[in-house]
């Protein structure tokens, strides 16, 4: 009985080899039926100026399957359907659907879509994504609208255009320090000052003297030296989540800043000017009449007097401000450049308090190699001079001892 149950178990096993391997041959053969049945298509994406897009999503409408472009705009798809609708989509353009009727070459212009570009914000490192998708509060705000404020510090014209930044402003006059603090101070002893991102570079807003508590002068910041018709858009990072890729430097938060720069088409030359005319909002009131009384001795002067109290006024006069700018921006597919130049005088309300500033702009981008090689340069300088800032303290307030 051994002997035939072993003989048994080795017909079985023998058999259901058998049977695999035959079911095997079937499958190999329907496979390769389905593979025949395949139809490749190939093509390439450009933009509206005809050059390649980089990583356009190509899927066949009614499935799951999809592929990128690559960099030089070409993609490669299998359909089963000589009929099939490809959808080609990219961020801040319009969908595109095509439909097929048996082409194995496809190629597609895409069109920049207007609604789409707005909705997309540059965020952490200069990455550009779609407001939607982000996982953290962001708000943006474009350069024109800064320019419509006629500030000088471009800080100081966000007051009033975006939500949970608290924006102090020096009263030290033009080319004065700016204080930002994003969503509160973070801390008692330390700065809560947000970190400053231009052009994709980390950088801190480097201050000046500052005054204290028994007096002293405001010596300006980093950022007051920025030209703000330079300034493309600003998009305000609030939370952990948008300043992680910077570690604790972004702890209060980041402000990324994106400046203009040339693009491809006609020559463009664009001049503005604007001037502000300030004047004190209120004196204080002051004693003019004073002197000892019956012969007191607790004044300085035995006779009573009457001072004229028309000096307050007469001291203060109206301060000016001038802004001047102009730039050329224009290129071609393989270079582009940008120049611009902006002068800045201003005068004080205080008498012999003036303000110069001189900003030079230079931005050039050039293709080499079939676009695989980009070689750019970003030059931004500027001068300021200031004289007879206004001093600010406690013990240089002549009115903590007099109230």
């Amino acid at each position: 009985m051994k002997l035939i149950f072993t003989i048994l178990v080795l017909s079985a096993n023998l058999s259901w080899a058998s049977n695999v391997g035959k079911v095997s041959h079937n499958d190999a053969t329907i496979n390769e039926e389905l593979q025949q049945s395949k139809i490749k298509v190939s093509g390439k994406v450009t933009d509206q100026n005809g050059q390649a897009m980089y990583g356009v999503t190509v899927s066949i409408k009614g499935t799951q399957k999809a592929t990128l472009t690559d960099a030089n705009g070409a993609f490669n798809v299998e359909v089963t359907n000589p009929k099939s609708t490809l959808v080609f989509t990219f961020i801040g353009y319009t969908a595109q659907e095509h439909k097929l009727n048996g082409e194995n070459v496809v190629n597609i212009s895409m069109v920049p879509s207007e609604k789409m570009l707005g909705e997309v914000v540059v965020t952490a490192l200069g990455i550009k994504r779609d407001k939607k998708t982000l996982t953290y509060a962001s708000q943006q705000v474009s350069g024109d609208e800064l320019q419509k404020s006629g500030n000088i510090n471009f800080m100081d014209a966000l007051n009033g255009k975006a939500a949970g930044i608290n924006i102090e402003k020096s009263s030290s006059g033009a080319g004065g320090s700016t204080k930002v603090v994003l969503r509160g101070s973070k801390s008692l002893t330390g700065l809560s000052e947000p970190l400053y991102v231009i052009d994709g570079v980390p950088m801190v807003n480097n201050k000046g003297g500052q005054p204290g508590m028994w007096g002293g002068t405001d010596q300006g910041d980093g950022l007051s030296q920025l030209n703000s018709d330079d300034i493309e858009s600003i998009n305000i990072l609030k939370g952990s989540n948008a300043s992680i890729l910077y570690g604790s430097q972004g702890a209060n938060g980041v402000i990324v800043i994106t400046t203009k720069k040339g693009k491809s088409g006609k020559t463009v030359v664009s001049f503005s000017s604007s001037a502000t005319f300030q004047n004190i909002i209120a004196t204080p009131e002051l004693q003019y009449n004073y002197g000892s009384v019956n012969g007191a001795q607790e004044s300085w002067s035995t006779t009573k007097g009457n001072y004229n109290s028309s000096f307050v006024n007469d001291f203060f006069q109206t301060g000016t401000n001038f802004v001047n700018n102009v730039s050329i921006s224009g290129g071609n597919d393989k270079t582009t450049a940008y120049f611009s130049y902006s002068n800045t005088t201003a005068r004080g309300v205080v008498p012999n308090n003036t303000y110069g500033k001189n900003n030079v702009t230079f931005k050039q981008s050039t293709k080499l190699f079939n676009d695989k090689l980009t070689i750019s340069s970003n030059v931004m300088l500027a001068s300021e001079q200031t004289n007879n800032r206004s001093g600010a303290g406690y013990y240089l307030n002549p009115l903590t001892g007099l109230y």
